[in-house]
């Protein structure tokens, strides 16, 4: 089963990112951004656009709900 953090690991692994190397372009130690991807902490809105315009070098018209909402969420609530 996809868990909802898991689109975030995808997306970093498509932009061929290691969780060290991706926390060093977001200026964070490893352990916290490991702690963030897993879902146990959660990513500010300020690190959120920092890790969409990452990934938008890799797929330009991604969206921030793409990367941090599940579509089982977004259909949930809709």
């Amino acid at each position: 089963m996809l868990r909802e953090y898991d689109t975030l690991k995808r997306y970093r692994l498509f932009a061929g990112y290691t969780q060290k190397s991706f926390a060093a372009k977001l200026d964070m130690k490893l352990g916290t951004y490991q702690s963030k991807e897993q879902g146990r902490i959660g990513f500010s809105d300020f690190e959120k656009m920092k890790v969409k315009k990452i990934i938008s070098q890799y797929i330009p018209d991604i969206t921030i709900d793409d990367i941090f909402f599940s579509p089982l969420v977004q259909r949930k609530y809709i």
